[in-house]
């Protein structure tokens, strides 16, 4: 639960970020608020929550509401410390820059690659979801059907943020209408925006009511109409809850509903992953060849990257799913909460970096500052800590290590590049290098 409801806002975020329309190698701003808004409230809503909740729901039991709102709560206290660092540093074109700027380059570098990293291993696992739920009607090798659904994407992100919009806008509006159906019915039964900093303020200060409603709420209803021990790992507590009521085709329509969230979240991982590698490649930290835009202003070379390695990632799942795939997908999994770790650490170097200066006050300032920072700080490296000593997370905590250790290595070894070519250029340019040559 803890990465669905994250990822929506931070991609949001990032294109609300997006560069001056007037560089000719700028993104695009043709998102418009109905498809910010949708994006936003959508991306919360994926298989996470219809069929990965089967696993909260079977190891806590109602107790999970608990736990969904505490997560609610800490979401809210990063994206809130992200709004601040969003107003104050309309510049920046990622929030993953805001670490650059607080901590220095060696963040800015390692923490890009790490989400860029993670957004291009959900690709494939994705797609392979979706391809696992079309063979209910679609008899056809898997591989295959997440080849198909791979290249529709690609196709998609390739054509502008508007297509990318108006598709994330109906996917979404389906997994909402689904959402507010089941809330309804049930209970029944049981008894790139040009107003960046507005649009911020009132996504950070709307995230908490979207989590109560659509998490909290849904798998509240789940728990009165069905028997929490009732519900099996893996197996969509919807369609359980819907057979219960004696719903029409519920596993069909769940089925349907599932692939929607699918096929979202595969589309949003093209789009973070091609505008995050973007952000890289014009600071330098990325092959400058991905800076290029198309007449579309989409960086269709990073999105073609993204595609090659959604592409690798399909077939490690094919060839070796217990070894090199099941590596892949755990070492990206302390990642996210690595990531925001280091995003509240920058809101608090950042704030005090400015009452130092003598500035005013931020226009979105992170609430009763430092304590509430502090406190989402902590929390953040309590999900680290407790993934370490978790039997069933250990493998990811570690292999995360790895992948971070090699983005850290990865700066090392292009510091030292840039260095000696920086020495190089230099000494081309000094007194007598003409005539030594």
């Amino acid at each position: 639960m803890y990465r669905r409801v994250c990822w929506a806002d931070e991609r949001t975020m990032n294109d609300l970020m997006a560069s001056a329309p007037g560089d000719q190698n700028a993104l695009s701003r043709s998102l418009r608020p109905r498809h910010v808004a949708m994006i936003t409230i959508g991306g919360i809503i994926g298989a996470g929550l219809f069929v990965g909740s089967s696993v909260a729901i079977a190891a806590a039991g109602p107790a999970i509401l608990v736990s969904y709102v505490l997560t609610g709560l800490l979401i809210l206290l990063v994206m809130r410390m992200l709004g601040e660092m969003a107003v104050e540093m309309p510049q920046v074109r990622s929030f993953t820059e805001f670490t650059r700027a607080a901590l220095g380059n060696w963040a800015g570098f390692s923490i890009g690659w790490l989400y860029w990293y993670f957004w291009v291993i959900v690709i494939p696992v994705e797609a392979i979801a979706g391809a696992t739920i079309i063979q209910r009607w679609l008899p056809l090798p898997s591989w295959e059907i997440g080849v198909a659904l791979m290249l529709l994407m690609t196709s998609v992100n390739l054509m502008s943020a508007r297509a990318y919009g108006e598709f994330e806008f109906w996917f979404a509006s389906i997994k909402v209408a689904a959402i507010i159906t089941f809330i309804l019915v049930v209970t029944i039964a049981a008894a790139e925006s040009p107003e960046p900093a507005r649009a911020v303020a009132r996504m950070t200060s709307t995230i908490i009511s979207r989590i109560l409603i659509f998490y909290v709420g849904s798998i509240f209803v789940i728990s009165c109409v069905v028997p929490w021990n009732e519900v099996v790992s893996g197996q969509s507590p919807f369609t359980l809850a819907l057979d219960h009521i004696r719903f029409p085709y519920a596993s069909t329509f769940m089925a349907a509903v599932i692939l929607t969230a699918v096929l979202s979240c595969l589309n949003s991982c093209f789009y973070i992953a091609s505008r995050v590698l973007f952000v890289l490649a014009s600071r330098g930290d990325a092959p400058r060849w991905l800076v290029r835009t198309n007449r579309r202003h989409v960086p269709g070379r990073a999105v073609l990257l993204a595609s090659a390695v959604g592409f690798a990632g399909v077939m490690a799942a094919v060839l070796s799913p217990s070894v090199v795939f099941a590596f892949l997908v755990n070492s990206s999994g302390a990642i996210i909460a690595v990531i925001y770790l280091a995003i509240g650490v920058s809101q608090v170097r950042s704030r005090r970096a400015r009452e130092a200066a003598g500035a005013p006050p931020p226009a979105l300032p992170m609430w009763l500052f430092p304590w509430l920072s502090y406190l989402a700080i902590a929390g953040m490296l309590a999900v680290v800590i407790a993934m370490a000593f978790t039997p069933s997370h250990r493998a990811e905590f570690w292999t995360s290590i790895i992948s971070m250790a090699v983005a850290l290595g990865a700066f090392l070894v292009f510091r030292r590049g840039a260095s000696s070519r920086s020495t190089e250029a230099l000494s081309a340019l000094s007194p007598g290098s003409a005539a030594r040559r």
